[in-house]
């Protein structure tokens, strides 16, 4: 069972500007499908990777 992903409300922030960089270089999809790739690995397989906080750990 895929586990949800949350994000600090900053992500956004981070994610909106590097499209907006990537774009420049015609690469804004690109990086779209890379971050969507590897949410979709966190959630398949969340305890392969270390926790960042213990407030959102999921043990």
């Amino acid at each position: 069972m895929p586990f949800d992903v949350v994000f600090a409300p900053e992500v956004a922030l981070d994610i909106a500007e590097a499209v907006i960089w990537y774009e420049r270089a015609g690469r804004a999809e690109e990086l779209l499908l890379s971050v969507d790739a590897c949410v979709g690995r966190i959630r398949r397989w969340p305890f392969m990777y270390p926790a960042v906080s213990r407030a959102i750990d999921a043990r």
